[in-house]
């Protein structure tokens, strides 16, 4: 039985910030990674998310086993058991849960491939978890989607919030896309943003997109809120959190659950929800090829299984 004492608080320091952070795997984290680099095989978004993952399973293993001395302590109890962690505590789905286990996975033959500290990797002892059934993207109705908005308007700093949200259901951004941005980026005057992304060729390319009304209206109202920020904590990132630092993800996602749930939706909508209602939409007025462009992946099939009953709202 996992003792559940003080780990949801150690994972939340983690979240936000696990450098300079860890037990017995945080010393051979570094050198992972550099060697993980050196393959030039992953992209430094998958990278990062493998170590993150790394640095939340040593957090774990120093709360529930502070006894491990070393690596070669590390049993597979040990990954089952931060794997069921995952999935009864955390409510991890079985696909993320893999994630992490393939994270560990590699680690730990790093350390018996190429450093020797283990005799075999344990971690391959523990089975990935059945795949569960991939359900579509759902859209999310514009009855829903006005009342989300609406209830973020009514919130201290909520312009913000509303400002992503306009970007994802009105232009198909990734939402790392909209994270990304930069106030030099945006254009209010001529009306356009720019967004960076890496062809299959590798190349950076540049891309002007238009600012749809509504999203011009709400993003120039809070262009005034963050120059005020901007004057205590010089950042370049265009989305700012109420201390004036970078606005992350991981607090966006969390304030979008908070609110739907203070809704009473029911309807366990999140911020990919946003993307694929735009997605969905889109599918009315383009085909697959178009759509694939603007949407800047390959696979966009599964959005022309049914087209969304609610149109695109211009007025959102």
């Amino acid at each position: 039985m996992i003792s559940m004492s003080g780990i949801f608080e150690s994972l939340e320091i983690i979240e936000q910030n696990f450098s300079g952070t860890g037990f017995i795997l945080a010393k051979y984290i570094p050198a992972f990674e550099q060697h993980m680099l050196s393959k030039g095989k992953y992209k430094p978004g998958t990278l990062r998310e493998t170590i993150y993952e790394l640095y939340r399973f040593d957090r774990f293993l120093s709360k529930e086993y502070p006894k491990l001395e070393h690596v070669k302590q590390i049993n597979e109890e040990h990954i089952k058991q931060y794997i069921d962690f995952c999935t009864t505590k955390l409510e991890n789905k079985n696909k993320t849960v893999n994630k992490k286990l393939k994270a560990i996975r590699r680690l730990l033959d790093y350390l018996t491939l190429h450093k020797g500290e283990l005799k075999h990797n344990p971690a391959w002892k523990v089975s990935y978890l059945k795949q569960e059934k991939e359900l579509r993207p759902r859209h999310i109705p514009v009855e829903d989607l006005k009342k989300i908005i609406n209830e973020f308007y009514k919130k201290d700093n909520g312009i913000r919030d509303v400002c992503i949200i306009k970007f994802l259901v009105l232009t198909g951004l990734l939402i790392s896309e909209v994270f990304q941005l930069k106030v030099e980026h945006v254009d209010l005057d001529s009306n356009v943003f720019f967004v960076r992304r890496r062809g299959k060729n590798g190349k950076e390319k540049s891309y002007t997109f238009a600012i749809p009304k509504s999203l011009k209206k709400d993003l120039t109202a809070y262009m005034e809120w963050r120059a005020f920020l901007a004057a205590y904590e010089h950042s370049g990132a265009l989305f700012l959190s109420n201390s004036g630092q970078p606005y992350s993800i991981r607090a966006f996602q969390q304030n979008f659950k908070k609110v739907v749930l203070e809704l009473d939706l029911n309807k366990g909508y999140s911020p990919r929800h946003l993307r694929a209602t735009f997605s969905y939409n889109m599918t009315k007025s383009v085909d697959k090829e178009t759509l694939k462009k603007i949407l800047n992946q390959e696979k966009v099939e599964h959005y022309y299984i049914e087209v969304a009953k609610d149109p695109l709202l211009a007025s959102v």
